[in-house]
């Protein structure tokens, strides 16, 4: 009974964050077990974390957890376990179906400017080339 031994207990978010109940934020749990090193007698059934105060790009990591009295954590201390991740807005069909219509042109437009910049800068860098090994000689 007086030799520590090693543990996996499941983490547990308590109460609701900040950034879910006012801003429709995600809690995102990336740790859902953790991995400690107690006496038996100090053994939890679970952590509890508090991620009320978590606002959207808030994180918890392992180093911030509270751990009972005379347990310690055997994952690494940088470690994310909880954080708030702001909502996700999907876009209408129509209105992504429009607006990919009025870009388009614009794309090509832009990748035809390029490679021409690109066509006009290459005869230079041909030129270059031959003077540069000249200049190594």
């Amino acid at each position: 009974m007086d030799e520590k031994i090693q543990a996996e207990v499941p983490l547990e978010p308590i109460g609701t964050p900040n950034g879910v109940k006012n801003f429709g934020g995600l809690l995102e749990q990336s740790l859902r077990v953790m991995a400690i090193e107690c006496l038996p007698r100090d053994l939890p059934d679970r952590i509890t974390v508090d991620v009320s105060q978590l606002n959207i790009g808030d994180s918890v990591h392992v180093r911030e957890i509270q751990l009972p009295s005379g347990v310690t954590s055997k994952v690494q201390a940088d470690l994310t376990a909880f954080s708030v991740l702001a909502p996700t807005v999907e876009e209408e069909p129509a209105a992504a179906e429009a607006e990919a219509a009025a870009a388009g042109p614009e794309v090509i437009g832009e990748k035809k400017e390029e490679g021409e910049a690109a066509a006009s800068a290459t005869p230079a860098a041909k030129e270059k080339a031959p003077k540069e090994k000249e200049q190594k000689k």
